[in-house]
């Protein structure tokens, strides 16, 4: 306000854009980009993208204390305000299946959690007079029966163990001058009954 004017005079204003800031921050085990204090002007867009280290993943973008619904990005559109924006991460997890068939279990079993980077070992228990016929993971027959281990997980897996009955070779020979029935080479299974019978030759007992 000019008052009581009693001259000539000139009045000039200058304007500048809004500014406004928005802070970004991240949790453990990544970044987010941009970061820190960052300075916009009223009306700007500006996209924050998270980048997890290995091994993990985005958990939550929270956006002025609010969790919103994507896991890759976030895009202010039309700033207006000051904002502030945070991402934290979780270990990337993966589940491993684990099945037996009939007679033996394996442990752990059923779907099982692990996290990038685990190990996890498998034991096959086979049942009474049984062993392990094989085990698969991921549907190719490993060369193991004993165990199997995962190492440094990361990606699902799959594992099944199949049992069989053990099996016996009975060799049965005879002298001269008679034959046992049955003769040979026999296979018998873990528990069976089997019996031999001697035939000597006239003459002979």
């Amino acid at each position: 306000t000019l008052y009581n004017i009693t001259a000539n005079h000139s009045i000039n204003v200058t304007c500048k854009k809004i500014r406004f800031n928005i802070v970004a921050t991240a949790g453990n085990n990544g970044t987010i980009s941009p970061s820190g204090n960052i300075t916009v002007y009223y009306g700007d867009n500006l996209q924050f993208v998270p980048a997890p280290n290995v091994g993990y993943e985005v958990e939550h973008i929270t956006v002025d204390g609010t969790v919103v619904d994507s896991l890759t990005s976030f895009t202010l559109y039309n700033i207006t305000a000051n904002h502030s924006i945070n991402v934290t991460f979780k270990k990337i997890q993966f589940n491993i299946v684990a099945t037996a068939g009939n007679n033996g279990t394996i442990s752990p079993n059923g779907s099982v959690s692990v996290e990038y980077g685990d190990n996890l070992q498998f034991v096959p228990a086979p049942n009474v007079g049984y062993e392990v016929e094989h085990i698969t993971v991921d549907g190719t027959i490993v060369d193991s029966l004993a165990s199997f281990t995962f190492y440094n997980i990361t990606a699902n897996h799959s594992i099944n163990v199949t049992f069989k009955k053990i099996r016996f070779n009975i060799v049965a020979t005879a002298g001269n001058n008679g034959t046992i029935s049955p003769s040979g080479n026999i296979t018998v299974y873990y528990g069976d009954t089997l019996q031999f019978v001697p035939a000597p030759n006239v003459g002979y007992e």
